[in-house]
């Protein structure tokens, strides 16, 4: 079976979510520091 074309689909990593809500990385990582979270959480999600 030959394929023309793929279309791969993904969902944003919970880090992609947090960039988007507060439009950069350090935004980001300050609202989860200063809410007590653990950022690193959110760094280990980031496909390589």
């Amino acid at each position: 079976m030959e394929f023309e074309s793929v279309i791969i689909i993904r969902d944003k990593t919970r880090l992609e979510q947090l960039i988007e809500r507060f439009n950069s990385k350090a935004q980001a990582k300050f609202y989860i520091k200063s809410s007590g979270g653990d950022f690193d959480f959110f760094e280990l999600d980031v496909p390589s």
